[in-house]
């Protein structure tokens, strides 16, 4: 055996024992986080992170016996509406087998682009805030129920729950929508009573609703009737 085989041989021996060194290294353990554990148990509007990944579904609505107020969940994969029993039953005299419209109902650049840049719109389709002022958290929503009605509602958590109808109508092709709603907080705001600049002094929590690309208004509650301010400029 000549002097490189040896050497060719002592090389291959020491490459074969370099995954082995590698075992033996102390590995810093990965963080991860589980898709089934809620990173918030509040409005998402001021829990959903900048970075939101376009991957979620939903808004799924669940019904639960032991919450006092609706709230919204951001998990890892999807968006979770979570409504009291007593609003639940309210909502399934009105509509039964009420559901939201979900994400995938949207153009997904769309939902990319409010993902990317208005995070705390993602779930579109329900908003969570105190609309009538007494303290509690109510909840809007965007869905339909079992007959194919569209319905735009709020649900108010008062001593005696109640329903608000915004719209409601019947509309069995859901393939694209382009209209969703978000919270706006209280502020003075900018729009339009028909065609003439207006400011609103907002006391409560309002709704905001858009048409992608059309039309945005505000929805609010004044002394528990429903009104609306346009915030985009009259055609």
């Amino acid at each position: 055996m000549t002097f490189y085989q040896d050497r060719r041989r002592y090389l291959r021996a020491v490459v074969a024992l370099f995954p082995l060194i590698g075992c033996g290294r102390e590995q810093k353990p990965q963080q991860t986080t589980s898709s089934s554990t809620p990173r918030s148990v509040d409005s998402i509007q001021t829990q959903i992170s900048a970075a939101a990944p376009t991957s979620r579904t939903g808004p799924r609505l669940v019904i639960d016996s032991a919450a006092a107020e609706p709230r919204i969940d951001t998990l890892d994969t999807e968006f979770i509406v979570r409504v009291p029993l007593k609003l639940a039953q309210i909502l399934e005299d009105s509509f039964p087998k009420f559901s939201l419209f979900s994400r995938s109902n949207y153009a997904s650049t769309e939902v990319a682009n409010i993902d990317r840049n208005e995070p705390q719109k993602s779930p579109l389709t329900a908003t969570a805030g105190d609309f009538d002022g007494d303290g509690r958290r109510d909840l809007a929503m965007l869905g339909r129920s079992s007959n194919a009605v569209f319905a735009f509602v709020i649900l108010l958590s008062d001593d005696q729950p109640r329903l608000l109808i915004l719209e409601h109508q019947f509309a069995p092709v859901f393939d694209s929508l382009s209209e969703y709603i978000s919270l706006v907080k209280p502020q003075t705001m900018s729009g339009y009573g028909g065609r003439r600049k207006t400011e609103l002094k907002l006391a409560t929590d309002g709704i905001q609703k858009e048409i992608v690309e059309k039309l945005s208004l505000l929805i609010y509650l004044d002394h528990g009737l429903v009104k609306q301010l346009q915030l985009s400029e009259p055609d």
